[in-house]
């Protein structure tokens, strides 16, 4: 972009997409100096890229560089599983680590998906596949699957992500006793779930958060808990691997 255009994009952001119930949109805009795109649900940032191609493999928010640092960190994290994920974003900063990468990433809401592939880039192809489907629907249909399944036919994830929130919250149903119990099923020896979170406003942790951690010491033998950077949000982690 010229100095011209940064300079427009910044006194006056451009809002690329709006849903009809305006409750979804696409931005873009000029932040840190850098024109970016944003994908809003309400006020909240779903997800968001550098507009400058040559930035673009570069995550935007600070908890997706932490969630990039943790998969190049563990050995073995090549067959994702993201649940939610807004513009699906990390999906292309999870096959970008290890060319070896597979994805699969599940979104409820169509408009979602449809948003990612018009305005993100984001496309399916033989690494990524996307499915539009309550996520805890589909991690019990794969539990199911699994246990009637012979054993080469069992799908198990290296790397399961929650990415998925009813407002500012996580997905309540995806954090029961029991939906991560079964998720655990569905998840490789030394896999890892990683569930994003965020902090109330002034950086503290939240009690939802430290619940779902006394589930997950209850399942896996290991768990972590980090606050990213910008302190607006931390990553939970659980494995039967060391952390």
């Amino acid at each position: 972009m010229t100095a011209l255009q940064l300079l427009r994009l910044y006194i006056f952001p451009k809002t690329v997409y709006v849903s009809e119930d305006r409750n979804l949109s696409v931005v873009d805009r000029i932040e840190n100096g850098e024109p970016v795109r944003i994908f809003y649900h309400g006020r909240t940032r779903e997800s968001g890229v550098y507009l400058d191609k040559q930035k673009r493999k570069h995550p935007l928010f600070k908890y997706m560089v932490m969630l990039k640092d943790i998969c190049r960190k563990y050995d073995g994290l090549n067959h994702g599983l993201m649940i939610g994920g807004g513009g699906l974003v990390f999906t292309d900063i999870f096959l970008g680590i290890n060319r070896s990468n597979t994805m699969t990433a599940v979104e409820m809401d169509y408009r979602c998906i449809d948003i990612a592939k018009k305005y993100f880039g984001i496309s399916e192809n033989d690494r990524l596949s996307i499915k539009c489907m309550p996520g805890e629907k589909y991690i019990s249909n794969t539990a199911k699957q699994n246990m009637g399944a012979a054993d080469k036919e069992k799908i198990f994830y290296d790397f399961v992500l929650y990415d998925a929130y009813v407002g500012d919250k996580i997905a309540g149903a995806l954090i029961t006793e029991d939906m991560l119990k079964m998720v655990r099923t569905i998840m490789s020896p030394d896999g890892i779930l990683a569930i994003n979170v965020i902090n109330d406003p002034d950086g503290k942790v939240r009690m939802q958060t430290y619940l779902t951690e006394a589930f997950l010491k209850g399942i896996f033998r290991y768990t972590s808990l980090t606050r990213c950077a910008n302190g607006g949000n931390s990553i939970l982690l659980a494995s039967d691997r060391k952390l």
